[in-house]
């Protein structure tokens, strides 16, 4: 994975809501994992959480309510990318999509309140033209998508939990970068990682094209038709149910990390115009055409910078994992 990730997420209307506008935006592609790690909340306590609670963070409890949200809220992110069925699907230990999302919002919702609490020791606060104004991208944003706006209001997310979730996860920014630009990193220490870490450095992408389909069979159907000679680009936007389907299936390059390990592995051994045999992930059986490979490898000073940023992330994680050790997490068990 490229050193260059951002672990602090644009935030302008929350990280599910940003989730949902970004959809008009980008191109989606069905086989990327969005579930980033979150830092893991582990408690045994149990004493004081109630059926209405879904952790205690230090005294202050984390609503139901508010888990219920947000889980709508990637519920339907989730469901508009990749269909309703998505959240059924397993991973190799046998937990559902949807058991993994629960768990994520848990530790997002526990870590935030962390933050919160240490911002508010600081005194950050934010002004009320900038939460309306990001407000407003958010209604404008809304009063186009007809489905939206009905989703939201059956999950009952109104515009105040909108603006809340907007007033928190602006403050949460500021505590972050507030630290990370306070955070000293040498050239001698960024010299010293890139050194240690050369393979990182190593930009390795394909580029690949996929049909994605639920049946096994007619995985192997649509193989043995392509390798008769039929056009891979037709069978892709006729059979795959990806949205890349519409572009003949083009994925467009991606580096490691990117993709489900599964799909990721297959792709990046195949050889420029091979096509693999299907692939069996998550999403389906997917058949890979490779269509460019480059591999080229960034000197220090082309990269220092990243380094730097990296380096500062990395101490700002750290302090996180502090703040979370010292914390009094009591957490429902039965989320």
């Amino acid at each position: 994975m490229k050193i260059m990730y951002n672990m602090i997420t644009e935030i302008k209307l929350g990280d599910e809501l940003m989730r949902l506008l970004k959809l008009k935006k980008i191109v989606t592609i069905c086989i990327v994992v969005f579930l980033l790690p979150i830092l893991v909340i582990g408690c045994a306590k149990t004493e004081g959480i109630t059926e209405n609670d879904v952790a205690i963070v230090n005294g202050i409890r984390i609503s139901l309510d508010d888990f219920n949200k947000n889980l709508a809220l990637r519920i339907m992110d989730y469901e508009k990318q990749f269909g309703e069925d998505i959240l059924e699907k397993t991973d190799e230990s046998g937990q559902t999509l949807l058991e993994i999302v629960k768990q994520q919002i848990v530790d997002k919702l526990v870590l935030d309140e962390i933050l919160l609490q240490e911002a508010k020791k600081l005194d950050i606060s934010i002004s009320d033209e900038r939460i309306e104004e990001a407000f407003a991208s958010f209604v404008e944003f809304k009063d186009k998508d007809e489905q939206l706006a009905e989703d939201l209001n059956k999950h009952g997310i109104d515009d105040d939990f909108i603006k809340r979730q907007l007033q928190r996860d602006f403050v949460i920014e500021q505590y972050t970068l507030q630290f990370i630009e306070n955070t000293e990193i040498t050239d001698e220490e960024a010299r010293t990682f890139y050194d240690g870490n050369l393979e990182y450095f190593n930009t390795e992408e394909v580029r690949a094209s996929h049909i994605l389909v639920n049946d096994e069979i007619l995985a192997k159907e649509l193989r043995d038709r392509i390798e008769k000679g039929e056009d891979f680009k037709e069978l892709a936007m006729e059979y795959s149910e990806c949205p890349s389907a519409e572009k003949g299936g083009d994925l467009g390059f991606f580096g490691r990390g990117s993709m489900v390990a599964e799909f990721e592995d297959a792709a990046f051994l195949l050889e420029v115009d091979e096509i693999s045999e299907p692939i069996n992930t998550v999403f389906g059986y997917h058949i890979i055409f490779l269509e460019d490979k480059i591999s080229e490898t960034s000197g220090f000073d082309e990269v220092k910078q990243s380094i730097v940023t990296h380096l500062k992330r990395v101490e700002f994680q750290k302090h996180a994992e502090e703040l979370k050790d010292n914390s009094e997490i009591i957490l429902n068990e039965n989320i």
